[in-house]
């Protein structure tokens, strides 16, 4: 297979994913936004810490903690993007 052809598979798994992701979540009724968007990040974080562990990158994480000037965009980004997660899957769960 081409990469071009490779690279359009690629592209319709991800559009098919992201509109199941509704689907998904509106089966999840009982379940609020807020816990779905925590365990993301949880899950998240611990797949994060994983790789790093596998890697043996721990002094990288433990640079960027003590850095503030490099740490504290990166939060605000997170903080960015935990907002447009939790916007989206309030909004998605509302109208599926």
């Amino acid at each position: 297979m081409t990469s071009q052809r490779l690279g359009i598979v690629y592209a319709i798994l991800a559009y098919g994913t992201w509109g199941f992701f509704p689907v998904y979540w509106k089966l999840l009724g009982s379940v609020s936004a807020l816990e779905i968007l925590s365990h993301r990040m949880m899950w998240s974080g611990l797949l994060l810490l994983g790789i790093l562990l596998i890697q043996k990158r721990w002094q990288d994480l433990s640079k960027l903690l003590s850095q503030p000037r490099q740490f504290l965009p990166l939060l605000g980004s997170a903080s960015i993007l935990a907002f447009n997660w939790g916007l989206y899957i309030m909004v998605s769960t509302a109208i599926a």
